[in-house]
Order: structure tokens, then sequence, then C-alpha cells
């Protein structure tokens, strides 16, 4: 039969004291153990397993299934302890289990899993049988009928460095009863079993290790972070680790159940074995004076709600003993001197979707969900079908571990769609079943128990916070969620007991609620009396984040306000939901027009902005007709034409009856747009004029985008003089009142001017001063465009072939999975002009592979290609002058 190889199960027989009883009865001894062997043999190749290795008085088995190893086992010891081993009065044999992988070579096995056992077979007793972690872990839920696990510890193996928790496999027909004393390598501690593997972040356990073995090591770290985060297993990975390093011991105790602080000493005493005092003397004076000698670490697990109580009793621990360290868990600080805080993050999240199923399994909170899923549904896998929807789910629960865990447990009963939704709207969907609940049984109780210690004026805050999304400023917090006393004080203690999460990206500082926190201070505001006034406080303070926006969408700092929008936009869509009435609604819409059409975002912003005109035919005529404007140009950016049209001529009529001139020119310019659109150049020529002309005596600023569509529609119509006529004038002006990103569409048209007429150097000029200016400001449908232009002239003038492939493939990068994709039907049939051609010259499957790696580049890789290229040009053209 062919050994397996790879994830086994191994099994390692010894008979105790075989030396001295071959001394004393050698004939006897060789007769007893053929039957010894004949016996284990039997029991080993009932189960499936295979005899890999006889040692003499020992056997070394190997099996497919962990269950099968266990039975074997067990059933070895049922027949030693039954058979007659006369003239002896018993053949004790040692037992081990372990499930590790193993190296097959020339019939020979190799690894670290084999030393491991072996050392762990020599330190049982006699009839004992050893299981290790891996292999309690796999059959934790499918014992023999009768049997039993006893959790023996932590043992540090011989020549190992990691030590090992040990269980000792029990049945009712077999001896359970062993000495305590004869484990040389036990070192003493309580740490609380693991029967789930453990998804480690990257890194984290050995940083956390070197706290406390390097040359000047810590001696109180605090693990910190909110409910269900994984601080207590961090914290049981931890100990295990440092186990070798703590001579006596590492002891384990859990503070949760302690609810006055004049128990923390006892449960203290009471872990370690020792009485408390007569009354001579103090219990943490005892204490000390016993822990004043020892090498040990204490971990203290749940330290949150007597928090003064134990920062008091580990200060005085620390003070008097010098050998010993603290770990604690806890969610909010002890700050005594010498603390080390380490904050618990979440588990890594997918951020964006991705089809590669290596990318979306290095995820953290993937591998845990995955990992989970299996113990519910052992053929759960992760594929290209399900991985969308895990990493979504992954990301609604920010990747705090306890969550996933309890979502992932429901994969035997609910599809991961209704999975998906349930957690969009039920905080208690993540529950466990069954009767036996514990405050992390649930995540509700979990955040409750925070919930609980905080003072009435954070938990009123924390229910304001609720109801932003994506997070939020101090200027929000102490607008929307804080108007009495001091915010700042209040939303730092909601930080600093890990409620709240503090994040400074780019040198921007937002606070966030991580989603499960958000739901549960939700359902406490909706059981309040206030919600209708929290969320009156944050459509106000977003209504006049997006008037603002408007204003400075125009000026000089635009990029900055389209960096704050892309910020804010979560919590703006949240605030077009609360305006409930048409015209507050529109009033937060028309501001955010230009925002949905720099981030074609086209559907979304007319969508609201339909959806607002058609509720009430009672909108005050001005905000009415500003809104009919904004909702035609995004009809026209989709293609919808005859939409664009009637908008735009709906809102003139009403401009005109309320003598708003400025909103006639707005109309006449969207009608320009449409109209040429539809290649009707006269017409739109006609309406820009009209435009210009009123715009030169109102907006400046205005008749520059007016010039800019000018000289866009005199190029189209052949008139090149005209047009550059009109560019100039536009740059000039813009470059005045410093919009740059009118600014930069106005350098892209006078580029492509040039284009037409192929002087192209002057092209790449103007191209180059676009692309730098889109960096900030960003618009797929331009970007996109200058991309088909530079393929063009790679062609036109390099004669390169591939090098205008892979442009075309760039041009793409811009507008996947954007609507700005409609923008660029006017050029298409050129583009694809040129895509034969170069076809034609470096064959198609060429052509498909250069476009491909093209398309594969990142926005910004595409850009720094599309400078560098640019420069080339204009080095090789200023060579030749």
């Amino acid at each position: 039969m062919e050994l397996p190889s790879g994830m086994v199960t191994l099994l390692f027989t010894d008979i105790e004291g075989s030396t001295r009883m071959m001394e004393q009865e050698p004939e006897v001894m060789m007769r007893l153990l053929a039957h010894h062997d004949a016996l284990v043999r039997r029991a080993i190749e009932e189960q499936d397993g295979t005899v890999f290795k006889a040692l003499g008085d020992g056997f070394c088995a190997v099996f497919n299934q962990a269950a099968a190893a266990v039975q074997a086992a067990i059933e070895i010891q049922k027949r030693l302890h039954t058979a007659d081993w006369r003239p002896f009065s018993a053949f004790n044999v040692r037992i081990a289990l372990h499930y590790g992988e193993v190296v097959l070579r020339d019939g020979e096995y190799f690894g670290i899993a084999l030393a491991r056992i072996a050392r762990l077979c020599a330190l049982a007793h006699g009839g004992q049988i050893l299981l290790t972690q891996a292999v309690a872990t796999l059959v934790k839920d499918s014992l023999p009928e009768g049997a039993s696990l006893k959790d023996l510890g932590i043992l540090s193996l011989r020549g190992l460095q990691r030590p090992e928790h040990v269980f000792q496999l029990s049945h009712p027909e077999i001896p359970s009863h062993f000495p305590s004393e004869g484990f040389g390598g036990v070192v003493t501690t309580n740490i609380p079993a693991r029967f789930t593997s453990f998804i480690e972040r990257p890194g984290e356990l050995e940083q956390l290790k070197a706290f406390f073995v390097n040359a000047q090591p810590k001696r109180l770290l605090t693990l910190l972070g909110p409910g269900g985060c994984g601080k207590t297993r961090l914290a049981q990975e931890l100990a295990i680790m440092l186990t070798p390093h703590f001579g006596d011991g590492i002891w384990w105790i859990d503070l949760a159940s302690i609810s006055s602080p004049q128990l923390i000493v006892s449960k203290i005493l009471a872990t370690l074995g020792l009485r408390e005092t007569d009354g001579t003397s103090s219990t943490l004076d005892y204490l000390q004076q016993e822990l004043r000698t020892l090498q040990t670490m204490l971990i203290l697990d749940n330290c949150e709600h007597l928090l003064d109580d134990v920062a008091q009793t580990v200060e005085r621990l620390l003070h008097t003993c010098h050998n010993i360290a603290i770990v604690a868990t806890s969610r909010a600080v002890l700050r005594i001197a010498g603390e080390t805080v380490w904050p618990v993050r979440p588990l890594s999240v997918p951020t964006r979707p991705t089809s590669s199923l290596s990318a979306m399994a290095a995820y953290e909170s993937v591998q845990l969900w995955v990992d989970r899923a299996k113990l519910t549904d052992p053929s759960f896998a992760l594929t290209k079908e399900n991985a969308s929807l895990i990493g979504k789910i992954c990301r609604s629960l920010d990747g705090i571990p306890l969550a996933i865990e309890l979502a992932a447990a429901r994969i035997g009963s609910l599809s991961l769609e209704r999975i998906a939704i349930d957690l969009r709207q039920n905080l208690r969907f993540l529950t466990t079943s069954g009767a036996r609940k514990t405050r992390h049984d649930t995540m509700e109780n979990a955040i409750r128990w925070s919930y609980t210690l905080l003072s009435a004026e954070e938990q009123e805050m924390l229910q304001a916070l609720s109801v932003f999304s994506g997070g939020f400023t101090l200027e929000a917090a102490e607008a929307v969620a804080f108007q009495n006393g001091d915010a700042l004080d209040c939303l730092l203690n909601l930080v600093e007991k890990s409620l709240v999460n503090f994040e400074n990206t780019s040198g921007q500082s937002r606070y966030r609620l991580l989603e499960v926190v958000r739901l549960f201070a939700a359902e406490r505001l909706a059981e309040s009396d206030r919600i209708a006034q929290v969320h009156e406080r944050y459509l106000h303070f977003y209504s006049r984040l997006a008037q603002d926006a408007a204003q400075g969408l125009r000026g000089s700092e635009q990029a900055m306000w389209l960096a704050r929008l892309d910020t804010e936009y979560d919590n703006l869509r949240t605030a077009l939901h609360y305006a409930l009435d048409p015209e507050t609604r529109l009033g937060l819409a028309v501001p955010l027009y230009q925002y949905w059409y720099l981030r074609s975002r086209f559907t979304e912003g007319r969508s609201w902005l339909e959806g607002a005109l058609l509720r009430s035919p009672k909108i005050p005529l001005k905000l009415r007709a500003d809104a009919l404007n904004c909702a035609g140009i995004l009809a026209w950016a989709q293609g919808d034409c005859a939409a664009a049209y009637h908008f735009h001529t709906e809102s003139l009529k009403l401009c005109r009856e309320i003598g708003d001139k400025e909103g006639e020119a707005k109309a006449f310019n969207g009608l320009a747009l449409t109209a040429q659109k539809q290649s009707d150049f006269p017409q739109t020529r006609y309406y820009l004029e009209q435009s210009l002309q009123i715009f030169r005596e109102t907006n400046p600023r205005a008749a520059a985008q007016v010039l800019v569509n000018l000289g866009g529609i005199s190029t189209e119509m052949g008139d090149l003089v005209q047009a550059k006529s009109y560019f100039e004038e536009a740059i000039q002006r813009l470059e005045a009142v410093g919009d740059k990103i009118t600014l930069l569409t106005a350098l892209y048209n006078l580029g492509e001017l040039h284009f037409q007429q192929q002087a192209y150097t002057y092209a790449m000029r103007c191209y180059k001063e676009s692309l730098v200016l889109l960096q900030n400001h960003p618009i797929p449908a331009l970007q996109s465009r200058i991309f088909d232009s530079l393929a063009h002239i790679a062609y036109s003038a390099y004669k390169s072939a591939e090098t205008a492939a892979l442009l075309l493939g760039m041009a793409q990068v811009f507008v996947q999975d954007t609507e700005a994709v409609g923008l660029l039907t006017p050029q298409s049939r050129h583009v694809q002009e040129l895509v034969e051609a170069l076809k034609a010259q470096i064959s198609t499957k060429r052509f498909t592979e250069l476009y491909a790696q093209g398309e594969a580049l990142t926005p910004s890789e595409a850009l720094a290609y599309g400078m560098e290229h640019i420069d080339s040009y204009l080095q090789l053209a200023s060579d030749k002058c």
C-alpha cells in the first residue's frame, strides 16, 4: 500500500518499562511482544491505518482521517487492558497522536511532525493517550461514544522551540487517571484550549513576542480593541509562544465574570492555586509576596469594566514583583506608567472587487470566513462565483473576527445572498444558535457590554454618530451629534473606549464607527425621542457642505473640494435619503450636480433630480429651472438627447418667465450640447452664441466654458482659425480665475485642433498640460480621449503600431466601470479605423496582446506612461529641430 504524504494523522506507540521487563523474563517477553505486535497492528489496520515503522517495542502508523486514528488508539488500549500478560500484571503502552505535514522520500517519512509526536509519546504515561491541539481540533465534534478530551495544558517538548497544547483522550473502558507528576516538559499554565485555527495578521505575533524576549523586555502590554476584534484569541496565541520564556508559567485570568473590584485579587489567587490570607495581611500584599520571586506572566482578559481597579492592582504588582509580566485585553487603556498599547485592528478586507482568487484569498477576513464556513459545510470553498459576495460580506462586517465567525456559521442553512441581505438589516442576525449565551455569543451583547460602561452623554453621542456613513470629521460630530458641552472630550472618550475609530490618512483626520457598532447605536437612537432632531441637524450640515462645495468647484480650490466630496459622498447620499420633501432634496441635489458630472455618476444624479422634480409641481420656479438644467446635462452625458432637449427647453421657458438671465444662458448652453451630439452644427453655434452673449455680462467663468464649447463646434465645422481664437481666449480667462477643470478641457480641445492640422508637437504640448491637471482632477472621458489621440500620433508620426496598440488599451483604463464611456461615442468610428489598421500591420493576435497589457494597468500607471511617452516625443521633435 502506498503511503500517504502531505497533511496526515500520525499515531505512535511505546511500551512503558519494556527494557526492564526484557531483562526479567527474556523468553516470555519475546512471546508477549509477538502478541502485542499482532494486537496493535490489527487495531491499526482495522481503521485503515498503515504501520510504516516498527521500533522493537512500539509502532509508527499513519492515517488519512484523524477520527480513524482516535478509534484505533482507543481499540489498542481496550484490547491491551483486557489481554492476559502474565507473569506481568499489564502491558502499559503509551500512545500519542498528531496531525501535521510529512514528506515522503524513497519510502521514508521526513518532517518536524515526526519529531513532535515522538517527543509527545515519550512524555505519556503507560496506558495514556495524548493528542496534540491539531488532532483535538479535528475530532472534538466527532469523538466515539463515551470518549472525551481532557485539557492537560501546554507542554514544552524537548528540542522543539514551539510548545504544544496537549489533551488526554479518555474512554470508559480504559484507564483514565494518571499522576500529574512525570511530565518533565510541562510548563505550568492554564491557557484556554483553542479548537479553531488562528488567522494571523502577518507578522503580528512575532512583533508582540519581541516585546518580551528582547534585551529590554516590556512588562505590561495592553491589547486594545472593540468587542469581537480578536483580543482574547490573540492573547492565547501569544501566551503559547511565550511559555518557554517564563519558567514559572503563564496564567490566564478571565475577569469578565468579576463584578466587584474587591474580587480581582481573589480571582488571581484562585487561578494560581493560592489560598486567601487569614486576615493578618491584605490579599494584594499576600499576592505580591507570592509573586515576588517568580518568573511568570499574567494574562488579564476583559479588563474594561474594572479599569481603574485593575490599573491600580497591575501597577502595584509591577512595582514590587520585578520578574513578572502582564498582558491585558481591554476596550480601553489602563493609563499607567510603562504600558505598551497594541491596537488590535480588524482583519484585512477586500477594498475593491477582483477576479483573482489568489488575491481574494490573501485577505485575512476571507481566510477566516472560508475556514469557519467549512466547520458548518465541509464542502464549502472560495470560488469565482462566490468570491465577490464573500468579499462584500467581509467588508460589511469591517473585518471583525467575531462577526465573521457568527455570520459564516449560518452558511449551512442560508445562502450567501440571504446572509448579505440579513446583515444589512439586522444586527441580531449575528448570534449563535442554541440555548447557551454568553456576552460574546452575539455581537449585540459584545457591544452592549461596552455601551453600558459609558456615561449618559457618551451614550447619546454614540447614538447620534450612528447617522454618519463612511466616517465623519470633528466639525460634523460637533454640528450633528453633540451640541452641548465639549464635544471633543466626549468623542475622544469614545475613541479611547474602542467604540469610535480614529483615522488619519494623508493628513486628514476622520472618525468612524465599525458597522456593527453603528447598527447597535442606530437601534438605540431609534428607541429615543431624538431621532428626528438628529436627522434634521445632519441634513442641515450636509446641505451647507454641498452648497459650499458648489462654489468651491468654480474656483482655484477645485481639487480640495472634489477630494472632500469624494470622502463625504456616503454621507451626502444618506442626507439625500433623509430629505423627504422634494424642495429640500433638490436644495441638496442641485449643488451636487457638477460633482456627479465630473465623477461620471450620471444615472444616480439624474435619478435624484428627476425623482424630486416629478414628486411635486410646487417647487419654487428658480430651483425647478436650475434642477431641469442639471438633469439636462446629465441626460446629455448619457446620450439621451431627447430627454436633455426637453429638460433644457423647459428650463429656458421658466427662466424667461422669472427673468433669470444666467439660467437662460445655462439652458442655451445645454441645448447647444444636445444639438452638437445630433450633428446639428449651425443650431449648436446659434445656441452657444446666445449663451455667450449673456455670460459675458454676468459670469466670466461660465463665459469661458461657453468659449471652449464654441471652439469645439468651430473645430468640427472646419473653422480652425476661429476655433483657435475661442480656445486661446478661454484659456486666458480660465487661468485668471483659477478654474483648472475647465482649463484642462480647453487645453485638450486646443490639442485636438492641432491634431487635426497634424501639428503633432503642439498637440502633444497641449495634451501634456491637460494630463498634468487631470492627475488632480480626473475626468475619465477626457483621459480616455487623450490616449486615443496619442495612439493615432504614435501610428501616424512614429509609425509605431505596437505603441499605438498599447496606448489604445490604456485608454480603456479610465472608463472601465464608469458611465463616462457614453461620452466617447463621436470618436469611436475613428478609433475603430485605427484598430483595423493596426491589426492589419502587426496581426490581430499581437494587437490583442498589447491592448490587454495596456488595459491591465492602473490609471496612475497609465498616466505615468502617457506622460513619459509625450516627453519622449517632444524630445525627439526638439532634437530634429
